[in-house]
């Protein structure tokens, strides 16, 4: 359990960089290092503010980041796309911002006497919006981790897939490709053999919830088809019990 006066001094150093109508990559990093590993609502955001502003920075020159897309032109389809990942990005933002002002007002507000316990205890149960699975109970992921699968990742026409090449917290049974998966490669995850609900009908995103828990990844324009096993995951809701097998395939086609 992280000690309660140590969090408080990084929500404080937290919230100086959260302040401000604009950002940086250097901020998002010190805000990374701050508070990653003090709950698993901040660190899914984390991961979320980072996912899309490595999407941004493919679009945008600069270090710099504001806040509001409300003047960005849409023009063109790279406009639209720059447009999309800033407005992903600056919800996050917002969100984290909005986490680690309620884990601060919890902490502050903790009465003389009240147990580290009892008060962990009311920021998690009322941790609200969407987790990724970095906030699984590490206690349950433990007793899959024996018996972990592979999935074989498959890269077919597209942009070279970007990979984590590790997770900022150790989770166990999960680990991602090391390298990043260009068009014609491939790369192997290790996944706990959960049973996972897919909802790929939007066109926009395919969502992911397991354990009571969800999470969404927005999907490219360029994107043709993603097949889990053979089995279409767009425009479709599925569910895929990796347990099933030892070892799966996940194959992404663009056009």
């Amino acid at each position: 359990m992280a000690n309660t006066q140590d969090v408080r001094k990084k929500l404080v150093a937290a919230r100086d960089l959260l302040d401000g109508e604009t950002t940086t990559r250097a901020k998002l990093a010190a805000l990374t290092t701050l508070l990653m590993g003090v709950h698993p609502k901040t660190d899914a955001l984390l991961l979320e503010c980072n996912k899309h502003l490595a999407t941004i920075g493919k679009f945008e020159e600069g270090d710099i980041t504001h806040l509001s897309a409300d003047m960005l032109p849409e023009r063109t389809e790279e406009e639209k796309k720059r447009k999309k990942a800033l407005l992903f990005f600056i919800r996050s933002w917002k969100e984290l911002k909005s986490e680690v002002a309620r884990i601060q007002s919890e902490l502050e507000g903790q009465q003389p006497g009240t147990s580290q316990a009892s008060t962990w205890g009311r920021i998690f149960a009322f941790s609200k919006g969407p987790l990724i699975l970095v906030g699984v109970v590490a206690v349950g992921l433990t007793a899959l981790s024996a018996t972990s699968v592979a999935t074989t990742i498959r890269n077919q026409g597209c942009s070279t897939i970007e990979t984590a090449g590790g997770l900022p917290i150790p989770i166990p049974g999960l680990s991602l490709p090391k390298e990043p998966i260009p068009s014609g490669g491939s790369g192997v995850a290790k996944l706990p053999p959960l049973t996972i609900e897919v909802d790929g009908e939007s066109g926009d995103a395919l969502s992911f919830g397991a354990l009571g828990l969800s999470m969404s990844i927005e999907l490219t324009s360029e994107i043709d088809e993603i097949t889990f096993n053979g089995a279409p995951l767009l425009g479709t809701k599925t569910q895929v019990r990796l347990s099933e097998k030892k070892e799966h395939s996940l194959v992404i086609t663009c056009r």
